[in-house]
This record gives structure tokens, C-alpha cells and sequence, in this order.
């Protein structure tokens, strides 16, 4: 009972007091490794979040409401019975509220690893790392092309995951998110740009819909916006 409770209290710990600083993006999912050795898994990826860009032509500024979309196939394998890797492919679209540009989406792709560093009944200790690559395109409300972006970001995260029932389980922890890229007008030329913020956290929730597949929801919050990521995990 008294791992049951640490592992709650650090997972709500982490969403209120971490969270409001935090750069979630790419979904992460329970910060520790789920396959068996030799295991594979197929599934589908999807993340919406809020963040704030720091420009750094024609002396720095900033742009709010950047909405980032994304949506892969995973592929995963499990090298080890505690640890495995995993390979993303699929499409990221990047929109600018304050300058009413529309985005559209453009090839993404990433790569991940994960490790169980402790187990005892139902809790276990992770980390992972993950890294994507990402493009997306600036629209005009009519439909002119006028920007390209492209950017990378990695994300480094630890935690607890918790096996509620034998359905149901929580994970979340603590995370460190970089994110930098540039960006080409075709009237204001070329900027670099970077996330505003780096360290933040994250909560979620697995349910297991049967022995193979699972469903992962988890939540982030930014500072003055939120982040949403969802998972669908075939295991075979």
C-alpha cells in the first residue's frame, strides 16, 4: 500500500507543481519499458499542445498560441526484457495563432528507447529518451504559401507507472523537453527559433482494452496552455 501511495503521490506531484513549466509534445507514454525480449509492437501516436517560440532575428521576440499537431506509427522492439526501443514515421503541421497563418502537415520522424530500472509487484521505475524531427508549412488565411518550418526537439523524462487493476495504470514523472528550429519567409527572410521553456511534467493513464492492446491518454499543461497526447498499442 505504501508503494501504491508514493507512486500516486509522485505522479500528482510532478502535474502540479512541474507541470505549468512544461514543454510536452511528443507523446511519451509510461516512462519505463512494456515489451518482453523479442516483442514488437505497432501502434498510432497523436499530440496537441501550446507553446511559446522565442524568435531570435531583427532583435528576438516572442509569438504565442503555437499550435503543434502530430500523428505517427510507432514501431517498437524489445531488445531486453527491460528495455526497448522504438521508431516513429508520420506528420507534424505547426499554426501561428497571433499572425493568423494556417499550417500544413509535413513528413515527421523520431526515435525512442525506453528502460525499466526497478520493479517491484505492481510498480515499476523507467527513463526514456526520445528525439523527432519535424516539418510543417505556413498558409495565409487565403491560401498563399508563406513560410517553411522546420524543427527538432528531444525529451528526456523518468517515473514511476503504477498497476492500478489489472486494466488500469498510471505513470507520469518529471521530463526535460529541448526544442530549436528555423524558419524561411518569403518576405521577412530566415530566423531561428527555440522553445521557451525545459523542464516540466507530465500524468497519464493506460488502460488494457484486452493482452494485446492498450490505450495510453496523458495530460501537460504549458504556461497559459495545455497539451493533450494519445496512444494505440497493438503488442504481438
Amino acid at each position: 500500500m505504501n508503494k501504491r501511495i508514493l507512486a500516486i503521490a509522485v505522479v500528482l506531484l510532478v502535474a502540479v507543481v512541474w507541470a505549468p513549466l512544461a514543454l510536452a509534445l511528443d507523446t511519451m507514454g509510461p516512462p519505463a519499458a512494456g515489451l518482453m525480449q523479442s516483442q514488437c509492437s505497432l501502434g498510432i501516436d497523436y499530440s496537441f499542445s501550446q507553446m511559446t517560440f522565442n524568435f531570435e532575428n531583427e532583435g528576438g521576440y516572442k509569438t504565442k498560441d503555437n499550435q503543434l499537431t502530430k500523428t505517427f506509427v510507432n514501431l517498437g522492439y524489445g531488445v531486453m526484457d527491460n528495455w526497448e526501443v522504438y521508431g516513429r514515421l508520420g506528420g507534424s503541421k505547426w499554426e501561428l495563432n497571433d499572425w493568423d497563418e494556417l499550417g500544413a502537415n509535413r513528413l515527421a520522424w523520431g526515435l525512442g528507447t525506453k528502460a525499466t530500472i526497478a520493479q517491484d509487484g505492481n510498480l515499476k521505475w523507467g527513463a526514456l529518451f526520445q528525439i523527432s524531427w519535424n516539418r510543417s508549412v505556413a498558409i495565409e488565411d487565403g491560401g498563399d504559401y508563406v513560410g517553411t518550418i522546420k524543427w527538432y526537439e528531444y525529451q528526456i523524462a523518468a517515473g514511476p507507472t503504477y498497476k492500478l487493476t489489472d486494466k488500469v495504470s498510471i505513470y507520469g514523472g518529471p521530463f526535460y523537453n529541448y526544442l530549436k528550429g528555423d524558419s524561411e519567409w518569403t518576405d521577412e527572410g530566415s530566423s531561428d527559433f527555440k522553445g521557451s521553456n525545459h523542464v516540466g511534467g507530465y500524468i497519464g493513464g493506460q488502460v488494457a482494452v484486452n493482452d494485446n492492446l492498450s490505450l495510453n491518454a496523458e495530460y501537460q499543461l504549458s504556461a497559459g496552455a495545455s497539451g493533450l497526447g494519445l496512444q494505440l498499442v497493438w503488442k504481438f
